[in-house]
């Protein structure tokens, strides 16, 4: 008889115990953020009261629309891309907020261009999967977007005529040079200073010489915010369809630091890359690619047409890293200069000559070369 009882007993336990995690699941379910006690308390009406509040309650923020959901990172193929860059006097909300560079991450209505799965607009929309709530804090409106200045002719930009060039030019060789050491600084300061250059020569040369100028101006700490544009409109030009028939070190230069820094900062980054393949082509034309420092490495007297072999192995490299550079933030696929008919030199001992003689350090070069052969090896995106 005390077995049977005591067998009742613990079927009675276990049912209670199964029916009371069931009703506090449905309880749970019903009032997810009230406790047990606070509900007891309460009349039918207001369980009621509660439970209508609840249902109307907004969707949780982690709800994010389609369009930023990781499956859709990458455009689909079936789409189409068109984009204005050329216009100087569009819009300021146009020229500031562009795809590329993310500042456009609340507005739909841009034109867009194909952007990889290493670009800067992709990697916001991760940052918005993960923390829905950044989504909230992006200024809408185009007010939002308006950037400070224009790229039109202001008193400022006309009394840069009178600004002293040769501060924007140890600027430039300061703080830009050491990260793209490219050109040859004193060959550069030798011919600035020349008054005569020969008629073949004049196009390169100031081509080279405004966007040393241009990139010296945004380096330096100078007052005129504006003072690029002057030279940057001065060198135009002499960087038109033209430039790319003239096979000149100064040239390929020239449109190196054109497409590989000017315009992106400038926020023309679907023309910078277009400019960057023909420059690249230029420079392979040249056989820039091929440059041995055992060729006759003594001759340093050589024609400015071609430069010295130390100055075309750097012009090499870094085109090949503002390629890099360029490729791996939009997340395209890059030139892929890389293949057994490159034979040229390693640019670290060019480098280390380099610090030799100027005193400056180029470890930043060093690295950005560095990441740039891992990218091009095996396509591994490489960041500025």
């Amino acid at each position: 008889m005390r077995r049977m009882q005591t067998s009742s007993c613990q079927i009675s336990h276990a049912e209670l115990t199964d029916s009371y995690a069931k009703a506090r699941k449905v309880i749970e379910t019903l009032f997810p953020s009230s406790s047990l006690d606070e509900l007891s308390s309460m009349t039918r009406q207001q369980l009621l009261i509660r439970l209508q509040a609840s249902n109307k309650a907004p969707p949780p923020a982690t709800e994010t629309g389609s369009q930023d959901h990781l499956q859709v990172l990458e455009p689909s193929v079936e789409q189409n891309f068109t984009w204005d860059e050329v216009s100087e006097t569009e819009s300021e909300t146009s020229r500031v907020a562009d795809d590329v560079n993310g500042l456009a991450f609340s507005r739909q209505s841009l034109n867009a261009s194909y952007l990889g799965i290493s670009s800067v607009p992709t990697i916001l929309k991760v940052i918005a999967h993960l923390s829905p709530h950044v989504q909230q804090r992006v200024p809408k409106g185009p007010e939002a977007w308006r950037s400070p200045s224009t790229l039109a002719a202001s008193p400022d930009d006309m009394a840069c005529l009178q600004v002293d060039e040769i501060p924007l030019i140890n600027a430039y060789f300061s703080h830009v040079h050491p990260v793209i050491p490219m050109v040859d600084e004193a060959d550069f300061r030798q011919r600035y200073l020349q008054s005569n250059m020969e008629e073949d020569e004049a196009g390169p040369w100031v081509a080279l010489m405004n966007m040393v100028l241009a990139m010296g101006s945004m380096a330096s700490d100078s007052i005129h915010f504006n003072a690029h544009n002057h030279f940057y409109k001065r060198a135009l030009p002499h960087l038109n369809i033209n430039s790319f028939g003239s096979g000149h070190l100064y040239m390929v230069q020239a449109l190196a630091l054109y497409s590989g820094m000017v315009l992106h900062f400038l926020n023309k980054p679907n023309m910078a890359v277009a400019v960057m393949g023909a420059t690249l082509q230029m420079a392979v034309a040249m056989g820039l690619h091929r440059v041995q420092a055992s060729q006759s490495s003594t001759n340093t007297a050589c024609h400015p047409a071609n430069g010295s072999i130390a100055t075309r192995i750097r012009t090499w490299w870094s085109i090949l890293c503002l390629d890099t550079w360029a490729s791996s933030t939009l997340g395209r696929p890059s030139e892929g200069y890389w293949d057994p008919a490159i034979t040229l030199t390693s640019p670290m001992s060019v480098l280390q000559d380099l610090v030799s003689h100027t005193g400056r350090c180029y470890l930043d070069a060093f690295a950005k070369t560095h990441c740039c052969i891992l990218g091009l090896r095996n396509d591994i995106p490489c960041r500025q």
